[in-house]
């Protein structure tokens, strides 16, 4: 999802503004989710009745804010990726949570070591993508979309495994 705004970005965009160096230093921490956001990624959620129907809520926060005044732009773009992970994050935490109460012990061992890893491979992940652009103002966009699509990725792979194989 990232490569076509990438593009959309490079016909604009002034590469070699200074931004925050978009490499992890830790366990990335999002801003407060909107409460807005929130309730839409709950809804579409809530009323996915299928696996493709849930695939295409990933998008629900993100895609109305690009099309926004202003979303089409550096600071813009970034902002609505980061809106997008903060509420894919909740839903990602509230999955995860039910599943740690919901499976037996050696599932929950695995869930645990595998979520571990998750975290590290998405921050590692992101910023490999990140580093394409360099000291550019895309990298921002590139680490902020990277992180919005696989966190709602992760998040929408825990809500199919809590709704089960029949899902």
């Amino acid at each position: 999802m990232y490569r076509p705004i990438v593009m959309m970005m490079l016909a604009g965009a002034m590469l070699g503004a200074a931004h925050a160096d978009p490499r992890p230093t830790g366990r990335l921490t999002f801003p407060a989710a909107d409460p807005g956001d929130v309730a839409a990624v709950t809804a579409c959620v809530t009323s996915a009745t299928d696996r493709t129907q849930l695939a295409a809520c990933t998008t629900v926060v993100s895609g109305p804010c690009l099309d926004q005044p202003g979303g089409d732009t550096t600071l813009g773009a970034s902002a609505c990726q980061m809106r997008s992970a903060s509420a894919w994050q909740g839903a990602l935490d509230g999955a995860y949570q039910s599943l740690l109460t919901s499976q037996s012990p050696g599932q929950i061992r695995a869930l645990r070591v595998s979520q571990g890893a998750w975290i590290k491979w998405r921050e590692a992940g992101c910023a490999y993508e990140a580093s394409a652009w360099e000291g550019g103002s895309l990298a921002k966009i590139v680490m902020a979309d990277c992180l919005a699509e696989t966190t709602a990725t992760r998040a929408v792979s825990l809500i199919e495994r809590q709704r089960g194989p029949e899902f």
